[in-house]
C-alpha cells in the first residue's frame, strides 16, 4: 500500500473519530448530563481507539520537521488517548455494578493517576501543537490553537465552559484530518537554514 494511501486512510480515522465524539458529545447533553451509559462509552472507546490510529499518520507527516518536541507531543497525546480508553471501562465497571465509585475513590493510585493524566493531555497539546507551529505544513493558527487547548482543559471543571472547549477542541482535528484525506499529507525533508555567503 502506497504511503499517500495510508495518509489519506489516517485522515479518514480522524474525521471518523470525531464525528463519533460529536456523536458522544451530543448523546451527553440530549441526556441532561447523565453518567455514561453502556451505548455512549464504546462509541467513546472506538473514537478514542481510531484517533491513535488517525494520529499515527499525522505524525508520520510531521516527523521530520516535528524533531524531538514532535515525537515527545505525540507520545503523550497517545497516552492520554489510551488512558481515556481506560477510565471509559473503569466507568463501564461502575455503571455495570463490578465496582462502586465510593471504592475507586480509596485507591489512592487512582486518584492520584487522574491528577497526572490531565496533565499528559495538557502537555502533549501544547508539544504537539507547537511541532505542528513550527513545521510551516498548515497553518500556523492551528499549531496556535492546539497549544491553547492543553491549558484551557483546565477550566473544563466550570460546566460553562464546556461546550465551548468542545468546539475548539473539534475545530483543529477535523482540518488536519480533511487535510490528509483530501490527499495533502506527505512526508517531507526537515528545514534547512539557508546558508549566505560571508
Amino acid at each position: 500500500m502506497k504511503t499517500q494511501t495510508l495518509f489519506r486512510l489516517g485522515g479518514f480515522a480522524i474525521l471518523l473519530a470525531q464525528i463519533l465524539s460529536l456523536i458522544v458529545i451530543t448523546l451527553y447533553y440530549l441526556s441532561g448530563g447523565q453518567p455514561v451509559d453502556t451505548p455512549r462509552a464504546w462509541l467513546n472507546i472506538w473514537a478514542c481507539v481510531i484517533m491513535i490510529l488517525g494520529l499515527m499518520a499525522l505524525y508520520g507527516v510531521i516527523a521530520e520537521r516535528g524533531g524531538v518536541i514532535g515525537l515527545v507531543g505525540f507520545i503523550l497525546l497517545i497516552f492520554g488517548y489510551i488512558s481515556a480508553v481506560a477510565t471509559v471501562a473503569i466507568r463501564l465497571s461502575v455503571a455495570a455494578g463490578v465496582v462502586t465509585a465510593e471504592q475507586l475513590s480509596k485507591v489512592a493510585s487512582y486518584s492520584i493517576a487522574d491528577s497526572v493524566l490531565t496533565w499528559v493531555w495538557i502537555l502533549g497539546y501544547l508539544l504537539f501543537g507547537f511541532a505542528i507551529y513550527q513545521t510551516k505544513l498548515y497553518p500556523k493558527w492551528i499549531g496556535a490553537l492546539m497549544m491553547l487547548i492543553g491549558p484551557l482543559m483546565l477550566l473544563t471543571n466550570f460546566a460553562w465552559f464546556v461546550p465551548i472547549y468542545n468546539v475548539l477542541d473539534f475545530i483543529p482535528w477535523v482540518y488536519l484530518g480533511w487535510k490528509l484525506w483530501s490527499g495533502q499529507g506527505k512526508m517531507v525533508k526537515p528545514l534547512t537554514p539557508v546558508h549566505t555567503p560571508a
